[in-house]
């Protein structure tokens, strides 16, 4: 999510970069090749390629802005410079090499990135530049964001190609904007078939979250069915459709509680609770509230009262696919640890340091700069390093990370593991043993 974020701001900071074209003329912009000329006077005539900042420095007219102006309005703007020494200067500027087109496509495609457009690109060729579609289609959502306007479009036309005016022609710098609906997270626990987390769409009710979750185990009349909104506890009455359920919601299907059990830890609250009978680990985490952000799930430990303890992995109760869900009995105590794994981000980074590696996503290459605050201006994004420890060797992993960026191949962006030492060189590199040894000092040390 962190990475979708930083791409979007990215194509927006280009999308408003770019000179709209909605009059029908040409409008300058980076890597155009212009020529001035300005008749019987060659020393203000010239041939300039604009630079990424459309600044141009004319002769005699100075630093002129051209990104965002037609070749006519350039002229009137140099013929009102040059009268100020000149009398009737006759000036024309001539487009003498055209820049490549580009527009975007964010949010639910297979391919999100940057592509060529040309006068007759259309927003469907453009969806099919970017591998289609993500996801249910009836549910998806388009907007065309073009300078500092949003336009709706109505995708199931544009797809079903009713009208031109449904699939309007992509200009360049515009963004193509897929969204999803948007949905909220429902935890169900107790006696349903999957328990655990669940994405609901908006307005759902108490039918739909258990329905998502297989449905209940025993027959409606011996379970009760509890509503935990923040602090807030509420009985609901089952087949219950008028309910509307909220975000972080906590909906807890049980029977007659039968064990006190404890839990301690990385959950958000620590304390004594009663557990349905047969209920596991994974009931006991939900009912303290669930996990913090800090919360080891691949070690949680259950120490018996007869002295005994035994280690369980949990951490697929944020999708609801737990395999070790251990059963507790009276008086167990439940311990849920917290995370120690770290990867490292050195060098040309604005805040160098070591980072936690979260057990239930991934953390990237890319991710992990953004995390230590971004590169330097001077980083030597192309030759990112990674440290990792290979059949008892350092070994070195080269991530192109100007590639991954600037072409949108995020295939090419490595996921780190426990240990890892990202490395971003400027002008001048580490040895080796100087990066390992600047890593041991934050406290990541090479397995």
């Amino acid at each position: 999510m962190r990475l979708f974020a930083m791409s979007l701001l990215l194509l927006l900071g280009a999308v408003l970069a770019l000179g709209a074209e909605g009059d029908g003329e040409y409008r300058l912009g980076p890597q155009d090749r212009i020529t001035i000329t300005v008749l019987k006077h060659s020393e203000l005539s010239g041939t300039y390629t604009i630079p990424p900042d459309g600044v141009i420095d004319v002769p005699r007219a100075g630093r002129l802005m051209v990104t965002g102006q037609t070749a006519r309005e350039l002229a009137a703007l140099l013929t009102e410079k040059f009268l100020e020494f000149l009398k009737d200067p006759d000036v024309a500027v001539t487009l003498s090499e055209a820049r490549v087109k580009h527009a975007f496509v964010l949010g639910a495609v297979a391919k999100p990135g940057q592509y060529p457009v040309t006068a007759q690109t259309r927003v469907t060729e453009l969806l099919a530049a970017a591998g289609d579609l993500v996801g249910e289609r009836a549910e998806l959502r388009a907007r065309l964001v073009r300078g500092k306007a949003i336009i709706p479009l109505d995708l199931p036309a544009a797809l079903a190609g009713k009208t031109p005016e449904a699939n309007p022609l992509v200009q360049e710098g515009d963004l193509l904007w897929i969204e999803t609906p948007e949905r909220m997270t429902v935890v169900v626990s107790g006696q349903v078939k999957t328990p655990g987390a669940i994405k609901l769409k908006q307005g759902a009710t108490l039918v739909d979250a258990l329905a998502a979750a297989g449905d209940v185990l025993e027959r409606p009349e011996k379970l009760s069915i509890t509503l935990q909104r923040g602090s807030v506890k509420e009985a609901l009455t089952w087949g219950d459709v008028k309910k509307t359920l909220q975000d972080g919601d906590v909906i807890l299907v049980e029977r007659l509680p039968v064990a006190q059990i404890f839990i301690n830890g990385q959950v958000k609250s620590p304390g004594t609770y009663e557990l349905p009978d047969g209920a596991g680990v994974m009931q006991a985490i939900t009912l303290a509230g669930g996990a913090t952000e800090l919360a080891a799930l691949r070690r949680v430990t259950v120490m018996r009262r007869d002295g005994s303890k035994q280690q369980v992995d949990v951490s697929g109760i944020v999708n609801g696919q737990v395999k070790d869900n251990l059963p507790l009995t009276a008086g167990d105590l439940v311990i849920v640890p917290e995370l120690t794994d770290k990867v490292a981000v050195l060098g040309m980074v604005q805040r160098p340091g070591a980072f936690l590696l979260a057990e239930d996503r991934p953390l990237s290459v890319v991710e992990a700069i953004a995390q230590a605050g971004g590169a330097d201006r001077k980083a030597k994004l192309s030759a990112v390093t990674i440290i990792r420890r290979v059949n008892g060797d350092p070994q070195s992993i080269k991530v192109d990370v100007n590639d991954i960026l600037k072409k949108g191949h995020y295939d090419k962006d490595v996921p780190l593991q426990a240990h890892d030492i990202v490395y971003v060189p400027g002008s001048k590199s580490l040895s080796l043993m100087e990066i390992v040894q600047s890593a041991y000092y934050l406290g990541v040390l090479l397995p």
